[in-house]
């Protein structure tokens, strides 16, 4: 499967929602779904330069929780799923937070 491109634009300013996802995963896969998070903050796009992208994936049928790498590239935050993302059907969650030094985690 080729990987699927999710990108998500996150807007600071306003209130931060569960977001469902629409596509299809497919036990087996592997970094077959790449999500791209472009921050804004009053519309302008924010500095990552310096920041930590950290995952987690909840497999919900086994309370189970994965980390996944994360990173910054090109100004966005990066987050692509890991094999274990993709071992067993059922729900998910996923979290993505951004860190920048110690200041706050969005």
């Amino acid at each position: 499967m080729p990987q699927i491109l999710m990108p998500y634009t996150v807007h600071l300013d306003h209130t931060l929602r569960v977001t469902p996802l629409n596509t299809l995963f497919a036990k087996g896969d592997s970094a077959a779904h790449r999500f791209e998070l472009t921050i804004l903050s009053a519309g302008v796009q924010e500095d990552l330069t310096g920041c930590t992208v950290f995952c987690k994936f909840y497999r919900m049928a086994e309370s189970a929780v994965v980390d996944v790498d994360g990173s910054i590239e090109d100004g966005k935050a990066i987050a692509v799923l890991n094999k274990a993302c993709y071992d067993y059907i059922g729900r998910f969650a996923l979290t993505i937070a951004i860190q920048k030094g110690e200041e706050k985690t969005t």
